[in-house]
């Protein structure tokens, strides 16, 4: 009897492990999946090509909205009216050819930093085995990003700020310019809060999708965004408060879009565990038990 109990003891006790053991197992499983994000793909597009398409079109209302500044550079007398800060940072980092770090400052801003946001997250959602979320990652990075470029675009219209390499030229030549109607849309830059707009947002959905790769889609993102930020102060583009400004709202948006709209709905477990697997400890339980 002793030996009879002592063999149900060892086979409940073995069972009990097993089951454990397959409950520990499936929390990696688990792992391997990814968090369900709110979504209306109808909604969220029509969002995103709608914001996109009224940016398009004050883009191209630049030279007869903004033909003139509100915040211009100097007073009636010709005064710096620039604050001391931006004059400073101005002075240490714009290159004395600004060509090749506006050509640059394009590069990042919008290549690499959509390369960053969509690549490496897809990269994310492979490596969950969660690829098929993918096309709902990039739409839900597109939406914040074009939600952050009306915005810009908008703020540059209204506040019309002359860009500081204006500010530098004499009156006569300031109406000769390459692009004239660019000439006063300084405040705030589009280049470096598209390029925080991408990394915050596809941090953001990487982070609330749970992939494990989410840290290098933030590190990489926000590497970009800040070579952007700085390419566009080297190219007398704008000033430090208008990349500033910029990042902080491209962040704002990439975060807060995907939390406040797209919240977490459920948890898909990725590929299950056989039901072979699950059924076996139970098996083993129900055998010893016989004994």
């Amino acid at each position: 009897m002793r030996v009879r109990a002592s063999r149900q003891t060892v086979l409940r006790t073995t069972s009990a492990a097993s089951a454990s053991f397959v409950l520990f197992a499936s929390r990696y499983v688990h792992a391997e999946g990814a968090y369900e994000l709110r979504h209306d793909v109808t909604a969220d597009a029509a969002v995103a090509i709608g914001a996109l398409a009224l940016s398009v079109g004050l883009e191209l209302s630049k030279p007869a909205i903004a033909s003139s500044c509100f915040v211009c550079g100097r007073d009636k007398e010709g005064s710096d009216t620039v604050n001391s800060v931006d004059r400073a940072v101005r002075t240490a980092l714009v290159w004395d050819d600004h060509q090749p770090a506006n050509v640059a400052s394009y590069i990042t801003g919008f290549g690499t930093s959509s390369m960053i946001a969509f690549g490496i997250t897809g990269a994310a959602s492979n490596e969950s085995r969660t690829l098929k979320f993918f096309p709902i990652d990039s739409l839900l990075i597109f939406e914040a990003t074009s939600l952050a470029t009306l915005t810009t675009q908008a703020t540059k219209l209204i506040v019309r700020r002359e860009r500081p390499f204006v500010r530098a030229l004499i009156p006569e030549r300031k109406g000769v310019t390459s692009d004239p109607g660019d000439n006063n849309v300084s405040f705030f830059s589009g280049h470096t809060s598209v390029a925080f707009a991408l990394a915050a947002s596809s941090g953001t959905v990487a982070e609330m999708r749970g992939y494990r790769l989410a840290p290098l889609v933030w590190g990489m993102g926000a590497a970009s965004g800040l070579l952007t930020g700085y390419l566009r102060i080297a190219a007398d583009k704008h000033y430090f408060s208008d990349v500033l400004v910029g990042a902080l709202v491209g962040t704002a948006f990439g975060i807060g879009v995907p939390l406040v709209f797209h919240g977490r709905s459920r948890f898909d477990t990725g590929t299950p565990l056989p039901t072979a697997a699950v059924a076996q400890p139970m098996q083993i339980m129900s055998f010893g038990s016989s004994f």
